[in-house]
């Protein structure tokens, strides 16, 4: 048996022990209703104690809280953007590079197949004149045509029309991307799981996001952000800022339609996930998988790999699923936590960790893909 030292942490969790690198699970206990979470570190430490506040489960934020501006109370589209400074209007410019005609001549020569795109701020000043702010946020070829903020705001609009409410808005890096989140469903239940749809409508003038439109479903007891991938049902669109992105808005308008197909997949896959069993030394052996250990890995790697693995089953024991059945559906859930990076402390904390870890997560997470792939290959679920 491995050595351990056991530190104690009133909270709403799980006991949990490790002997010789395997997760085992004693009996619950508790203390006048309070369960105990006991941790006991093994190999230099497998279990992330330190790291883990008492009230860690708590914790756990969707993508976009903390950042941009909460925009619940708004009742109109209009207020909306004017509260959270998303309905700026973009200018197309000419580049131009200076030359050196001789003679201490300079001139400036236009930039062929070169256009840069500029927000521009109007406000009026205390004599009455109007005065205009610029700030450049990208360039890109001259056939490009941003999409403006003005149809962004149109789809919101048929969103809320649509029985959509706005949740949360903002803009990064002085309006290089702007975003809006908006709630459809309250409190939904799928199989006993209470469901939250949101959609997350992205525009960017940098050149680094295409304009997007993202159905994010979300566990309401645990705010775990489901974003898999289901069978004929795509949970996005996108379109990139071409001269006929403006025509290309409407046909995202028109699949906007069809939303009800992805949430009548995604509902039909919980039902099937929570028939699925999946025992303890399932998931063990599913994690091990993910996480695997040889012989050619130094001592240091494998006590990194071994913290991972407890990292990710200690969410599998997580209040909001300790009492769940066995099933494959847990373990996707245990997935989604662990690969939320709005549940996790970043390494470095910057002032803008919340938002690149928000538009991180738009582009998806290849670890969660894979870590989905090999389960579904396994149950076949999708």
């Amino acid at each position: 048996m491995a050595m351990y030292n056991p530190a104690t942490i009133n909270a709403t969790s799980v006991s949990a022990n490790v002997i010789d690198g395997e997760f085992r699970v004693p009996e619950m206990a508790t203390h006048k209703g309070t369960r105990i979470i006991t941790l006991h570190e093994a190999k230099g430490g497998l279990f992330p104690d330190r790291s883990w506040s008492a009230n860690r489960w708590d914790n756990r934020t969707l993508p976009w809280e903390g950042i941009g501006k909460d925009v619940s109370h708004c009742l109109t589209t209009k207020e909306m953007a004017e509260r959270s400074g998303v309905g700026f209007k973009i200018a197309k410019v000419h580049g131009y590079i200076e030359a050196d005609l001789g003679n201490g001549v300079m001139n400036y020569l236009e930039m062929p197949n070169k256009a840069f795109f500029l927000r521009v701020d109007k406000s009026i000043s205390p004599d009455g004149r109007e005065v205009f702010k610029t700030f450049l946020l990208g360039d890109g070829s001259a056939n490009m045509t941003p999409i403006e903020n003005n149809d962004m705001l149109a789809l919101c609009e048929q969103l809320r029309q649509m029985g959509f409410r706005y949740e949360n808005a903002g803009i990064f890096d002085q309006g290089r991307i702007t975003y809006v989140s908006m709630i459809w469903d309250d409190n939904r239940i799928v199989a006993e799981e209470k469901l939250n749809y949101y959609v997350v409508i992205v525009n960017s003038f940098d050149g680094s996001k295409p304009f997007g439109v993202y159905i994010t479903p979300v566990r309401v007891v645990c705010k775990n952000t489901l974003a898999l991938a289901i069978k004929k049902a795509e949970r996005f669109w996108k379109i990139r800022h071409t001269r006929n992105a403006p025509f290309k808005v409407d046909e995202i308008r028109r699949g906007l339609e069809v939303l009800n197909y992805y949430r009548q997949g995604l509902e039909s896959h919980i039902n099937k996930a929570k028939l699925l069993t999946m025992d303890r030394d399932a998931v063990r052996g599913f994690v091990n998988t993910l996480f695997p250990i040889n012989e050619s890995m130094t001592q240091r790697v494998i006590a990194n790999v071994e913290r991972q693995r407890s990292e990710m089953l200690l969410r599998y024991d997580a209040p909001d699923l300790i009492d769940m059945e066995p099933s494959v559906w847990r373990v996707e859930s245990m997935l989604t936590d662990y690969y939320s990076p709005n549940h996790v402390e970043p390494s470095r904390k910057t002032e803008g960790a919340k938002a690149n870890a928000f538009k991180n997560s738009l582009g998806g997470n290849a670890e969660l893909d894979r870590a989905m792939g090999i389960l579904s290959n396994r149950y076949d679920l999708f």
